[in-house]
């Protein structure tokens, strides 16, 4: 029987890169989307807004309830607004963000760990490199992965107390040329290559998966923690 995996935000970049390669594995996807039509064929989904305040907790029911055998939960639905909180507060925006970015994903993880755990599969967090290194115009965002790196380090924890056979995963991104990263320097990374990277990591097991320029960003922020904000500042 083919493996159940749930990946958020697969109806463009990253996400429907993941979802057609774990496709071509032999995977059976299933995804979360305002949109259902555009998933990529094949993909079974739940139309919902993941900033709706339950909606961790419908998504969980809907798996439970339609797919029992889910083995992995990529949580990798972001979204990101540049803007100068000194210049207009959006408090508004900044909940949005949060709750699709960090409070979902966080709720999510908690509510299918039974779910993956009888599977013995993997959860994977995806974060940023601004979860390290944060951007002075995507604050929000920079505070909502670094929130999120922190929560997928202390779940992890929790489950190896625990003993359960779950491996938690933080895949941390660079630059990608997705809808995220419009008006970015040249540079970025193809989705396709990032989710490559992103699954190569999975299947070895890696607790933190470092995809393209991250590995760099890492060495810069113990060698030269200046230059590397400045880098972040400049990007």
């Amino acid at each position: 029987m083919a493996r159940t995996m749930l990946v958020t935000g697969a109806t463009r970049g990253v996400g429907r890169a993941l979802a057609l390669q774990l496709q071509q594995t032999g995977c059976r996807v299933i995804s979360v989307a305002r949109s259902l039509d555009a998933l990529p064929a094949g993909v079974e989904g739940l139309a919902l807004d993941l900033a709706t305040p339950d909606a961790a907790t419908r998504i969980a029911s809907w798996v439970r309830t339609e797919h029992p055998s889910c083995a992995g939960l990529i949580n990798n639905a972001a979204i990101m607004v540049h803007s100068l909180l000194t210049e207009d507060p959006q408090p508004e925006q900044i909940a949005r963000e949060i709750a699709i970015n960090l409070i979902t994903p966080m709720q999510l993880s908690a509510q299918l760990l039974p779910v993956i755990a009888a599977q013995e599969g993997f959860i994977c967090n995806v974060t940023s490199g601004l979860a390290l290194a944060p951007k002075p115009d995507a604050a929000a965002y920079s505070a909502s992965k670094s929130g999120l790196r922190a929560f997928t380090r202390a779940l992890r924890d929790q489950v190896r107390l625990a003993a359960l056979p779950v491996q938690v995963h933080e895949a941390l991104l660079p630059l990608v040329d997705t809808s995220l990263s419009q008006g970015a320097p040249a540079g970025k990374m193809p989705p396709k290559e990032a989710a490559r990277q992103i699954l190569a990591g999975i299947r070895r097991g890696e607790e933190e998966i470092d995809v393209g320029k991250v590995r760099l960003l890492r060495l810069l922020l113990r060698l030269a923690p200046a230059l590397a904000y400045g880098i972040i500042r400049r990007s």
